[in-house]
Formats: C-alpha cells, sequence, structure tokens
C-alpha cells in the first residue's frame, strides 16, 4: 500500500478514488444502495441484483460514470427475469438492457438469478437462452439463483446443453419452489466441479397433491451421490428432508429445521438449527464432537426440569434466539470449556417488559447437577436489559474482554449509572483490591446499543468518555455506541489523549457540546462515526 500511494500530504491531495483497489471502489459505491439492499457485514455479496442503482451512479459526474464503466464487479449480477410485463415490452427493452450490462461485465465470472413461471411466453424463454448462449455462456456462472413461482416449471422443456460447455466456476446454488429438472441436474453433476453451497427451499417438496411421476422429474438430485459429495454448506429453508437422506456427507456448514438426520452428517462443524427441540439435541452429541459453532433459533417450549447435560468439547461461538419471552436459554447444561464467543437475540421487535429478567437471572446460574464451566471472552446481548439485570450479568461475567449491551429502552437516561458500573473501584487505570462492584476486570472494548434515535448524543458520548478515562490501561481500547438509526459514535483513547488533557479531564466533569463536537469530529476522521 505504501508504494501505490504518496506519503507527502501535498500529494495526498492529488489522490483519487480511481487509484483505490477495485474491491474498496466497489464497496464505496455500495454505501449508496437502500439500507434494506445491503449488508456492510457480508461484504458486497448480498447486493441485489438490481441494475437500477449502479445505472443511477453513472450520471452523478463525469468522472463517476469513467470509473463504473471500467468497474466489472459493479456489474457481474444479471437478473433474467421473464415473468414481468407484457410479451411485447420484454422484447423491445429487456434483451438490449441485458447486452448492455453484459458488456461491462468483460471476462469476469457472473452470478446469475434466473426468475420464470409456467405464465411466462415460450418465445420468451427461447429469446433468453438465445441471449445466455451469445453473451453470458453458463461457463462464466460463478452463481446460480433457480427461482420460480410455481414448483414445476417450464425450463425443463429445453435444452441446456447448447448454452456452453459446462458449469466449470459455478460455486453458489440456490433453488426455490421446485427441484433441480433432470436435465439441469445431470448438467451440474457432471461440470459443476466448484460448487460447494447449495441453499433450497423446496416449499412444494413434501406436499402429496404431486404424484409419482412429477415428483420423480424433480427428486433426481438425491439420485446424484457425485453432485452431492461435493457439498459443503447446505441451507434448507423448507421442509423436504429427502437431500440430507440421499446424502450430503461431507457438509460442515448446516442450516436448517431438520434434526432427525443430524446424524448423517459427521463432518459437521458448523450449524444453525431452528425449531429445535432441545431435549432431543442430547442424541446427537457424536454429531456435536467437532462443532465449533452453534446457532440455535428456539421456538418450543420446554421443560428444565427435563434438560440433562450436552457436551460441546470444540464449541467456540454459541448464539441463542428465541421468539417467546416465557423461554430460557439451555446454557447451564451445556458443557463448552473453549467457548469463546456468546450472543443473545430476541426475534420479536417487541419485547414485553420484564420478560426477560428471570430468563437472564438463569442464564448464569447452573444447577447442581451441571458441570457448567463456560466464561467466553466475547459476550453480545441483543436484548434490552434493566440496569439490575445487567449488573447480574457482568458479575458473572469477570473474564469478558468483548463487550455489546443493549440499554432497556425505559432506562434511556441512565448513562450516569451506566458509567459508574465501568467506573466504580477504579484509580489512575487501576482496579483498587478492596474496592466492590467491579465489572469486567479485563475489559479491551465496549460496545453500548441503544434502542431509540439518536437525540441524546452529548449524554451518552459523555458517558464513553467517562468510561475510557477511567480505564486508562494498555489494553483498552475503547467505547463505541450505537443507536437505532444507525448512527454510531467511537471514542478511544488514543482520541481522547490527543484532544486534550488527559491528566485534566475528570471523570465526574460536565462534558460541554464542544467536547462532543471534537468527538465525534475524531470519530468522523478514523471513519467510525457512521450515520
Amino acid at each position: 500500500m505504501s508504494q501505490d500511494f504518496p506519503s507527502s500530504s501535498a500529494a495526498r491531495r492529488h489522490t483519487t478514488i480511481d487509484r483505490l483497489p477495485p474491491e474498496l471502489i466497489t464497496l464505496i459505491f455500495s454505501c449508496f444502495y437502500p439500507i434494506s439492499y445491503r449488508d456492510l457485514r457480508d461484504g458486497c455479496e448480498n447486493w441485489p441484483f438490481d441494475i437500477r442503482f449502479p445505472t443511477l451512479l453513472l450520471g452523478v459526474c463525469r468522472k463517476w460514470r469513467q470509473i463504473l464503466s471500467q468497474m466489472p464487479l459493479m456489474w457481474r449480477k444479471i437478473l433474467f427475469e421473464m415473468y414481468q410485463g407484457s410479451k411485447s415490452t420484454w422484447t423491445d427493452r429487456v434483451p438490449e438492457r441485458l447486452k448492455w450490462q453484459l458488456s461491462m461485465t468483460g471476462t469476469i465470472s457472473l452470478d446469475i438469478a434466473w426468475y420464470a413461471d409456467e405464465s411466462t411466453d415460450q418465445s420468451i424463454i427461447v429469446n433468453m437462452y438465445a441471449l445466455i448462449t451469445n453473451y453470458a455462456p453458463i461457463n462464466r456462472w460463478r452463481s446460480l439463483r433457480y427461482n420460480h413461482a410455481n414448483p414445476f416449471p417450464r425450463i425443463r422443456d429445453l435444452d441446456i446443453a447448447p448454452m456452453g460447455e459446462g458449469f466449470d466456476l459455478l460455486e453458489f446454488l440456490y433453488t426455490e419452489g421446485g427441484y433441480l429438472e433432470s436435465t439441469l441436474a445431470r448438467s451440474l453433476d457432471r461440470s459443476a466441479l466448484c460448487l460447494r453451497e447449495w441453499h433450497i427451499s423446496d416449499w412444494y417438496g413434501s406436499e402429496a397433491d404431486f404424484d409419482e411421476e412429477e415428483q420423480g422429474k424433480y427428486g433426481n438430485t438425491i439420485l446424484l451421490p457425485d453432485l452431492q459429495a461435493r457439498i459443503t454448506t447446505f441451507v434448507n429453508e423448507g421442509w423436504d428432508d429427502r437431500h440430507l437422506r440421499g446424502g450430503l456427507k461431507n457438509v460442515t456448514h448446516l442450516t436448517g429445521s431438520i434434526q432427525e438426520y443430524l446424524r448423517l452428517l459427521p463432518s459437521l462443524t458448523h450449524a444453525r438449527l431452528f425449531e429445535s427441540n432441545l431435549e432431543e439435541l442430547r442424541n446427537f452429541q457424536m454429531v456435536f464432537i467437532n462443532l465449533v459453532s452453534l446457532k440455535l433459533h428456539l421456538e418450543r417450549e420446554w421443560e428444565p426440569e427435563d434438560m440433562q447435560i450436552i457436551h460441546l468439547p470444540k464449541l467456540q461461538h454459541l448464539m441463542i434466539s428465541w421468539d417467546s419471552g416465557d423461554e430460557k436459554a439451555p446454557i447451564a447444561w451445556m458443557v463448552m470449556p473453549l467457548l469463546r464467543r456468546l450472543e443473545f437475540s430476541f426475534n420479536l421487535h417487541f419485547i414485553p417488559d420484564n420478560c426477560m429478567d428471570i430468563g437472564l437471572w438463569n442464564f448464569f446460574h447452573a444447577p447442581k447437577e451441571s458441570h457448567y464451566q463456560s466464561d467466553p471472552s466475547t459476550l453480545v446481548i441483543d436484548i434490552q436489559l434493566k440496569l439490575d439485570v445487567l449488573i447480574t450479568v457482568l458479575h458473572h461475567s469477570l473474564s469478558t474482554r468483548e463487550l455489546t449491551i443493549t440499554i432497556d429502552y425505559h432506562e434511556r437516561a441512565e448513562d450516569e449509572t451506566v458509567a459508574s458500573l465501568f467506573t466504580l473501584g477504579m484509580e489512575d487505570g487501576r482496579f483498587v483490591e478492596s474496592a466492590e462492584g467491579v465489572y469486567c476486570p479485563h475489559l479491551t472494548s465496549l460496545c453500548i446499543r441503544l434502542p431509540w434515535e439518536r437525540n441524546d448524543l452529548g449524554r451518552w458520548v459523555g458517558c464513553a468518555w467517562k468510561i475510557v478515562k477511567a480505564r486508562n490501561h494498555d489494553m483498552f481500547e475503547g467505547v463505541r455506541v450505537q443507536w437505532s438509526d444507525s448512527s454510531e459514535s467511537v471514542v478511544l483513547k488514543e482520541h481522547v489523549r490527543a484532544l486534550l488533557n488527559w491528566n485534566d479531564f475528570q471523570t465526574d466533569a460536565f462534558v460541554s457540546p464542544d467536547l462532543v463536537d471534537a468527538c465525534v469530529g475524531a470519530s468522523s476522521y478514523w471513519g467510525l462515526d457512521r450515520l
């Protein structure tokens, strides 16, 4: 990086956006997508198959148009949509748009989304295949999203062979609303040697209304062991379990609601299970021996009296979320000696008052027969906590280094109390041995989430400053404050030392608006204040 970019301040002023790496430029332009369309945590892979937004960016200025014209990554998501609009509209407009977009991609691999249903005119499908053959052959496809509004699409009547040599680059496959038809399945089995990830949403797969002849045309992926043996990531969002019964022996990452067939996955290391019946998890301990990450979405009630100890010897990451405020998380019945990260979340937007108080108390109180010894270094609580419950959580989190907490909406004015929880018993950046109520003594970073819009910046930035000042030790990095409107401010130890005389700053002093502006300005300078 130092060789590519000039180091002097004068030269940096002439550094333009087109000198940045292509991946970074793509990420910058992605910020112009609507928030609902993008997820920065997962990078650029979750961008929509929608050409409107990069097209609008072309009209901002001549410089942007020049850059975007030379950025194939911005245009690689190709949408073949064949059920919207009339036949004449599709024939006149869509092919030309697709040809233009494909010309912008150069020779890079493509992400394809195929949308069609049985009402699609046959001539449109034929024209689409011709377009693919000439401009987007399947040997350039990196991913395929194969979505249909009806379970048995008419695509099976066409020959897929002329579209290219084979699926040489295909790594990701998503099928929705229907199985793969025979021709496509055989082609994948023969040529998709790089295929590793398969997502299915076969909501119609187990319906009894379809006869055996129709089911046989689409259930043939079960009879392709070579294709299934390549899959290492499998996401089953439907109710059909025949894919699991037929193979997938090498799956390491699983997402689904089928527990009965967990024993068929001996290589499983990462699991995300829905509707988990906790009483049955103990039956799969041989599968869980190698489990490193487990995400449980609890949707059923269970009685703690019936729970038995579950041994997870290699588990490092556990996330528990649930839909009912009456349910309890079963971590007290889990033996996880290597656990490093523990997360709690609630699936509903509305959380009844006090519904989590009793539940969280049980999170950290193991029964007498339990051997619960976990003490994770990273704790994320995405649940609104009252301060008395928060104190209980902190009291049982002595080894926590990275902590994320969510303050209860009704305690939005308790910034002084929150600051005192993390500063009590400290003098000159050290904990006093005789002090009581010292929480998380090894903490290195703190994130405070506030479930309301940012209209109290000074109050909570002042809280963050006091915590940073009190925890003046080498390992502590800073405090991040996040609001529900996606805005955030960050106070780092380096910022405080650079902006004022560290020794003259009093933790109980009033934080002036100028000081807050300076803090936010420093955060913005370092790219840490996001609105």
